[in-house]
């Protein structure tokens, strides 16, 4: 493999990593909302995943969200999205 293409899949490792290292954070957020939330007796929630965080790359909106949603809907939640951006999730039947 060439000098280019290793550094190529390195820096693509790294964004990567990056990008799971977001999807964590976010994911952690809307899990202490959700909390918060139940605390109150919600079970319905819609989420909007920051555009930005402060400390962290710039992020692709789409791909956070969707991984986002996937390891919500793992976790049990009811989840879809509304709209970019924005996820409904529901605990009501838990």
């Amino acid at each position: 493999m060439s000098d280019l293409l290793k550094e190529l899949k390195k820096e693509r490792d790294f964004l990567n990593s990056n990008n799971q290292d977001i999807v964590n954070h976010v994911y952690n957020l809307c899990i202490k909302h959700i909390k918060f939330l139940n605390s109150l007796g919600n079970t319905n929630y819609i989420y909007e995943v920051p555009v930005i965080l402060v400390g962290f790359p710039l992020y692709d909106l789409k791909t956070v969200s969707l991984s986002v949603f996937k390891k919500l809907k793992k976790a049990g939640f009811e989840v879809f999205i509304p709209s970019l951006g924005k996820i409904y999730i529901s605990w009501k039947k838990i």
